[in-house]
């Protein structure tokens, strides 16, 4: 009865202009999901840029000062700087992926054979546990500075890392098992 009053009609037909209704359930589940990977894919770059600012802090503040008999610096002190560097180059990678994530279509078809609300909540669950792993991994650099950072601090910030990969993983197995 309520579909033939004209001004529920019009009501709907504003609400849902070319399809799309922001008012519902799926389609706040997909901006939702949205917002959040900008979170992840904005802490994962910020990060980055931490790890670079400190990379070069440290080639200013830790290296020692070229001399005739050690025109080079030592393995050992460029370490630091070349794991700065390339956990750096990872987030950064990591960052443009994030961006990048599919989401499922918004599919008529499809939504005869999967439930398209529940699939969104689970990425949405799995992107949540994105945000803990890289705010770890910021936290982790965030306590550092340049002269205090050591190799063991690099490889938990690896460690993190590899949890975190983990994760995508398991959020492109859920987009592919439905």
């Amino acid at each position: 009865m309520e579909d033939q009053n004209p001004i529920i009609q019009g009501l709907n037909q504003l609400m849902t202009a070319n399809g799309y209704n922001l008012y519902k359930d799926t389609n706040r589940a997909r901006a939702d999901d949205l917002l959040v990977r900008q979170k992840v894919s904005g802490l994962l770059g910020d990060t980055a840029n931490r790890l670079a600012a400190m990379a070069s802090d440290y080639r200013r503040t830790c290296m020692p000062p070229s001399t005739r008999e050690h025109p080079f610096p030592s393995d050992e002190a460029m370490a630091p700087m070349r794991q700065m560097e390339s956990l750096k180059g990872k987030l950064s990678t990591l960052s443009s992926t994030v961006r990048g994530l599919p989401v499922p279509t918004a599919d008529r078809t499809w939504a005869k054979f999967r439930s398209e609300k529940d699939l969104l909540n689970q990425l949405l669950m799995c992107d949540y546990e994105l945000i803990r792993t890289i705010q770890s991994v910021s936290d982790t650099v965030d306590g550092h500075s340049a002269p205090t950072w050591t190799l063991g601090d690099g490889h938990q910030v690896e460690t993190l890392l590899g949890q975190f990969e983990q994760q995508l993983r398991h959020r492109q197995m859920l987009l592919q098992s439905s």
